[in-house]
């Protein structure tokens, strides 16, 4: 009898990981090389206060706050995006389907996925990149080849420990 609630979490992390890991990581080079410093101190500090928010809290607000507006989402999807298998809804039940509950995971580990990938990629040498800008690369060359590579291994550690909060 494990296998439906197996199958179920894994299909929300997938989820949730489609929808955290970009969005985090974007967010975390913005954070880190594109926005001002007076700006990106006072998005860390919420950033940081979002991560320790408790899972039940975060939860709690999905069912009351965003439980009606994914509904409202999903129903949108499936109206113009009905012909992809993925957005196809043929039952017209859209409460408590997979994608807000991975929408909901993907809140919960956003913040934690931002703030480790922040803070490894703010530790790459500043020789490295100076380097590479030296060499005639542009931001996103850099990161491609310099930032990302040099975090790798920081940054795959965040992903996983929000999806232990997720799985959790």
């Amino acid at each position: 009898g494990i296998g439906g609630m197996l199958w179920g979490s894994l299909l929300l992390s997938v989820v949730a990981l489609v929808i955290a890991v970009p969005a985090s990581l974007l967010l975390s080079i913005f954070l880190v090389f594109l926005a001002p410093k007076p700006l990106s101190k006072v998005l860390t500090n919420v950033i940081d206060l979002m991560a320790a928010i408790p899972s039940v809290i975060i939860g709690l607000w999905a069912f009351y706050v965003l439980s009606p507006v994914s509904e409202q989402w999903q129903q949108l999807l499936n109206q113009y995006l009905g012909w992809i298998p993925l957005f196809s809804n043929s039952s017209g039940n859209f409460s408590g389907t997979p994608f807000t509950a991975g929408l909901v995971l993907a809140l919960m580990m956003l913040p934690i996925i931002t703030s480790v990938t922040r803070e490894v990629l703010a530790r790459t040498p500043a020789d490295l990149i100076n380097a590479s800008e030296a060499l005639g690369c542009s931001l996103w060359t850099m990161l491609r080849y310099v930032a990302l590579p040099y975090g790798r291994g920081g940054i795959v550690g965040g992903i996983m420990l929000g999806l232990g909060r997720a799985l959790g």
